[in-house]
């Protein structure tokens, strides 16, 4: 019986640690990039996220403005046409007459200005088609009255046809006001 040898070559090629395996210092130094990449893309994404919500607060604080003065005004048809088609859905335009007509006119006589002190801005999408789709803003902020009086809101807002309207606006008042 004859045993097999691989064939013998005249060329050698060495095998070498260094050209099958990184060093320690590689693997270092291949982290430390990776993890500033990676803290580069997330400063980047908070970034355009911070500049998107900057760049929708002024429309939202116009819509937020003009809703609540329309009120102040007792223009209830003003008022409801800034509210979204799905908030028009479920609420009548009578519920808006009875806010300007009743006890709970108080949430908006001598309204001077609004300003917006948090906004959330996020993509929705839900079953639920009575709840805000699609670009939807959580805001919540500062109503000043006559008499240096300052209340609170929070509302949702989504994006209709490129345009922000109202889903929810919720007052709240200091006891003073009630005076």
């Amino acid at each position: 019986m004859e045993e097999l040898h691989p064939p013998i070559s005249s060329e050698s090629h060495p095998t070498t640690p260094s050209s099958h395996s990184q060093s320690p210092k590689s693997w270092f130094l291949a982290g430390i990039l990776g993890f500033l990449g990676l803290c580069a893309i997330c400063a980047i994404t908070v970034g355009f996220l911070a500049l998107q919500v900057n760049k929708e607060k002024a429309p939202v604080e116009a819509v937020l403005h003009n809703h609540i003065q329309a009120l102040s005004k007792k223009d209830v048809k003003g008022a409801y046409a800034l509210l979204s088609p799905r908030a028009q859905r479920q609420i009548p335009i009578s519920e808006v007459e009875n806010l300007v007509n009743g006890d709970n006119y108080v949430l908006f006589e001598g309204y001077r200005r609004l300003s917006v002190d948090q906004i959330k801005v996020s993509l929705v999408t839900s079953g639920d088609p009575d709840l805000p789709q699609g670009t939807v803003a959580q805001v919540s902020g500062t109503i000043e009255y006559t008499g240096g009086v300052k209340g609170r809101f929070d509302s949702t807002l989504e994006k209709v046809d490129g345009q922000w309207m109202i889903d929810s606006f919720f007052v709240t008042i200091p006891p003073e006001k009630l005076k």
